[in-house]
């Protein structure tokens, strides 16, 4: 599957999930088998994943692989109405 990665929005994306889900680049390295570095370029958007990257993201995330390049949509808050 090929995807045109737009760096920022990817790296964006990646901070996110792998904030939302309260991990550190180092538990995250762990579970890729990137390293640190890696992670830290992908994340600052100075690099683009290749496919492996994207893939190994993705999957320690438990996300899809779009989800990490696509735009997320508007969080959404709900308010109790009484």
């Amino acid at each position: 599957m090929t995807f045109l990665i737009e760096p920022k929005l990817f790296a964006a994306n990646m901070r996110y999930y792998r904030e939302r889900q309260s991990y550190s680049i180092a538990a995250l390295a762990q579970h890729t088998n990137l390293t640190t570095s890696a992670l830290q370029s992908l994340e600052s958007g100075t690099h683009i994943p290749t496919e492996a990257q994207l893939a190994h993201i993705a999957s320690a995330r438990r996300v899809k692989q779009e989800d990490l390049i696509l735009p997320r949509p508007p969080e959404v808050e709900y308010y109790d109405a009484c």
